[in-house]
């Protein structure tokens, strides 16, 4: 075994994770190019107007569109607030990079989650190379450092599936509450427009499906998985 998969296996996942976020962190910094107007318009610009009271809606904000939620934003604008509260909010630097320092944060615990699931599913080796795979996977680096929704909701996603029981099993109770809260908040990322939640609601239909089928083979109780999709989908 090549002394890096020793050392990655021997790693405590406290000291993974803030590896991974200073790789992260160094990625953010890294990349200074423009992609996509949403990296500001479905964050940035609404968390700025949120904390300070000015900045750019899209028409997608509008009352009579609503196709945005504000849950996403409102993590932006809690540290808006206290880069302020330190007297931050005049520094160029500190209000570009410190959101994006963030979602380093959230990028590092996308790759975290990969890792576990990985693990879970499989073996150590297959979790390394399912990490190393995401590390080096160039649309990562480009685009899971950017503040879109989808980032997060990637990264909240890849988490609940970590909890969540393998393939023919029921949840076991210390389990389904971390799962249910991660995928009710990937949901909730999304805003109560139901034509327009369908990206976190196809993958857990899915998974409530199969919830269901192990339920009726195992002859459990079938009201157990109608409220966990009670939970995710409301």
């Amino acid at each position: 075994m090549p002394s890096w998969r020793r050392a990655l296996a021997s790693t405590a996942p406290q000291k993974l994770l803030v590896a991974l976020w200073l790789y992260r962190s160094l990625n953010a910094v890294a990349v200074r190019t423009y992609f996509n107007p949403d990296e500001y318009w479905q964050s940035l610009e609404v968390a700025h107007r949120m904390a300070f009271g000015r900045g750019h809606l899209t028409w997608e904000w509008e009352a009579h569109a609503q196709l945005r939620g504000y849950a996403y934003p409102l993590v932006f604008a809690a540290l808006y607030q206290c880069l302020s509260l330190v007297g931050l909010d005049r520094s160029v630097y500190a209000m570009v990079y410190a959101p994006r320092i963030m979602q380093a944060l959230c990028a590092a615990f996308c790759d975290f989650a990969v890792y576990r699931l990985a693990r879970r599913w499989f073996d150590e080796r297959t979790a390394q190379n399912a990490l190393l795979c995401s590390l080096l996977a160039w649309f990562n680096f480009y685009c899971g450092i950017r503040t879109f929704s989808n980032c997060a909701e990637a990264t909240l996603t890849a988490a609940a599936l970590v909890w969540w029981p393998l393939a023919g099993a029921l949840p076991a109770p210390q389990m389904r509450f971390p799962a249910l809260l991660l995928a009710a908040t990937t949901v909730s990322l999304r805003p109560w427009v139901p034509y327009h939640r369908c990206t976190a609601c196809v993958l857990w239909a899915c998974v409530m499906a199969d919830c269901v089928f192990a339920t009726l083979l195992l002859r459990a109780d079938l009201r157990l998985c109608f409220g966990d999709a009670l939970v995710c989908t409301t």
